[in-house]
């Protein structure tokens, strides 16, 4: 039997949070009006997963569950007049419910950003939107009438897709707007998170004896890189090869199939998968700890575990430079803990954060049908 022990001092630092928010109005919508108090106790308001090749420098990295490949463009996000660990608008020092970008979305999950703007699925409405990341700006459906859309992943010119369903898809649709969307592989199985290269869009088949597949940009037939997988979800690629985790397993092959390693095999259920130049990085859902090995295999280390009443908490994942920035649905926090593994620290708090993405600057996080940020 696993023993996972509480840490204390999360939830010190949590409560002095909340303490440091319990004056203002509760997450700060920018160009827009507060939303009401979220009930969550001795706060004022505050209501509220796939990879791709590592970006180097550590300030946007593409393999958290966002961006599928290295964002040049990003901007830092700062907003004027910003003092650091505050956020223009929340009236409070991190962590705290964040500025608020979109509201009245219904059940966002993964997240992507660029230089501009947030990108989102929304499974419930079958929508995908955008937004402005500085705020202010109205948001902006690019797809709708979807069947349970998940897995964001961007590249310079689409957001990608998987319709999850038992006859799903995976889709894109140029980020621009203004098309509908390109079916680039029909008929798939739960087809769920997903991870992109300048060349081919990987994804996984969550379901028991799923499968790892890769399907060219351009269009052309599906390859199965995997196959009989037990139940496979977050993915992750590099430049030669694809990584991705199952069922008390985290594996990896050559992008083009073969060369099969097994990273670990001592997991409960790596849910969420992502990784740095030589890491991979992961949140065992059942076990509730962050944990990392080598790409190339070798020990694997548990960075933080999480509360035993926090059970099920973590399904996204996100690393920078020195962060590894994760979920908890339970505790009602996005965290970060160091890359050399300690005691994590609340960067915001939210009610049921799903989605993380990363840029220089912000952690963007949804939570209670909104879009959000707060400062890394």
């Amino acid at each position: 039997m696993q023993i996972r022990r509480p840490i204390p001092h999360v939830f010190l630092a949590l409560s002095l949070a909340l303490v440091a928010c319990g004056g203002t109005s509760g997450a700060a919508i920018l160009g827009g009006e507060a939303l009401p108090d979220s009930g969550m106790p001795g706060a004022s308001g505050g209501g509220g997963g796939g990879g791709g090749v590592p970006h180097d420098g550590g300030t946007n990295n593409a393999n958290d569950a966002s961006t599928g490949k290295p964002d040049a463009g990003t901007s830092n996000g700062n907003d004027a007049g910003n003092s650091e660990g505050t956020d223009a608008g929340s009236g409070c020092v991190a962590p705290c419910p964040g500025v608020i970008l979109a509201t009245g979305q219904q059940d966002p999950e993964d997240l992507a950003v660029d230089g501009t703007n947030v990108y989102w699925a929304s499974k419930t409405s079958g929508t995908v939107g955008s937004v402005l990341k500085a705020g202010g700006g109205i948001v902006t459906t690019l797809a709708s009438g979807q069947d349970t859309p998940r897995g964001i992943v961007i590249d310079d010119t689409y957001v990608y897709y998987a319709n999850y369903s038992n006859v799903g898809s995976v889709r894109r649709v140029p980020k621009a707007g203004g098309a509908a969307p390109t079916v680039l592989a029909a008929n798939q199985y739960y087809p769920y998170r997903m991870a992109v290269n300048a060349t081919t869009l990987f994804f996984t088949n969550d379901s028991t004896g799923g499968n790892v597949s890769a399907v060219p940009l351009s269009g052309g037939s599906v390859t199965v890189i995997a196959a009989s997988q037990s139940s496979p979800r977050g993915i992750a690629i590099d430049a030669t090869n694809v990584y991705w985790s199952t069922y008390q397993q985290v594996e990896s092959m050559l992008t083009g199939g073969g060369g099969l390693l097994k990273v670990s095999m001592a997991e409960q259920f790596p849910f969420a998968l992502t990784s740095d130049a030589s890491t991979l990085y992961w949140y065992d859902e059942y076990a509730d700890q962050v944990r990392s090995a080598p790409k190339t295999g070798g020990a694997v280390s548990t960075l933080t575990s999480m509360p035993t009443s926090h059970d099920h908490g973590g399904r996204a994942i996100a690393v920078d430079a020195s962060f590894v920035y994760f979920n908890d649905r339970v505790g009602n926090t996005v965290q970060k803990v160091s890359k050399g593994g300690g005691g994590p620290v609340v960067v915001a708090t939210a009610s049921g954060p799903t989605g993380i993405a990363l840029d220089q600057s912000y952690v963007y996080f949804t939570g209670d049908g909104t879009i959000r940020r707060a400062p890394k």
